[in-house]
């Protein structure tokens, strides 16, 4: 009997990467389908791109990696969103993000909606709720998400676009939080918690927003993941780093499909380390 598919959507921003040796398609949401998609999930991304040549290309690439581009919407009015990149380093990169961008104006249509109705995966983050369109767009969306559904809240801290208020909405919605160990203290302390160890505190997350699990991420270093009543550790694998873009979002994939399975938590901080190493171990988001 074939195992079936869960319906995975990453909703939120699509974007190209300009790296210093070129670009690339990322934005967390679509590295998250593609990855999910790799692993047995049937992806979509949600989202929003100009009517512009690089619009044109991000709908191509989707196709050719497999992602259905159905619910990625056309905008006259706004371009294609771009975040340039530097690499330090170690292969780390920080991101320069444009905005009043397309992906600014995601609309929540009654197909999204419906979609949203039988979506069992999803990830979502903070960069695309800088805008009041797209963020009430997503809450709605995970809002109609089924109750048993996986929906997870990928922080990912960008610039200065968050905020106490979108953080605390977010993780009201959610069921799984992660984080990076970079993220942990700037949010912890915006939420006026008191500083301490990074288990405690993600424990706290989950008992405070009734979370099924924490997942917190240390590079090189491998990942914590916590729930109410267990701990898993992982030290992470050695790879030789091309890049870490995209790698999160493997990490965040193979957790979540992982997760959905119903596989160990042990099981499920290996599978997401592996999927984490193998995009570091290449080029660009979409590598693996």
């Amino acid at each position: 009997m074939t195992e079936a598919k869960p319906i995975v959507c990453g909703i939120g921003e699509l974007l190209w990467d300009v790296l210093p040796q070129g670009k690339a398609l990322g934005g967390a949401p679509a590295n998250f389908a593609f990855h999910a998609s790799c692993l047995g999930g049937q992806s979509t991304v949600i989202s929003r791109v100009g009517c512009d040549e690089l619009g044109d290309a991000a709908i191509q690439i989707l196709a050719e990696n497999g992602l259905s581009s159905d619910y990625v919407q056309r905008d006259s009015e706004h371009p294609t969103g771009i975040a340039e990149a530097q690499l330090d380093d170690e292969g780390v990169a920080q991101f320069v993000i444009h905005e009043g961008v397309a992906w600014d104006y995601i609309s929540c249509s009654p197909e999204a909606l419906k979609l949203a109705e039988n979506c069992q995966i999803a990830c979502f983050g903070s960069l695309a709720q800088r805008s009041p369109v797209s963020q009430a767009s997503i809450m709605a969306f995970v809002g109609a998400m089924p109750k048993e559904s996986i929906r997870v809240f990928d922080v990912n801290l960008r610039q200065h676009y968050y905020s106490r208020e979108l953080i605390e909405q977010s993780l009201k919605v959610a069921t799984v939080f992660k984080i990076s160990d970079a993220e942990l203290l700037t949010v912890t302390r915006l939420l006026g918690w008191p500083d301490a160890e990074p288990e405690p505190l993600l424990r706290r997350f989950c008992g405070e927003y009734d979370l099924q699990m924490c997942a917190y991420t240390r590079g090189a270093h491998g990942s914590l993941l916590v729930t109410g009543d267990q701990t898993a550790e992982h030290p992470g694998l050695k790879v030789k780093v091309v890049d870490t873009v995209g790698a999160g979002d493997a990490f965040t994939a193979a957790m979540s499909m992982a997760l959905w399975r119903g596989e160990s938590l042990e099981a499920i901080n290996e599978a997401a380390n592996q999927r984490g190493a193998l995009v570091c171990g290449q080029k660009g988001a979409m590598g693996g």
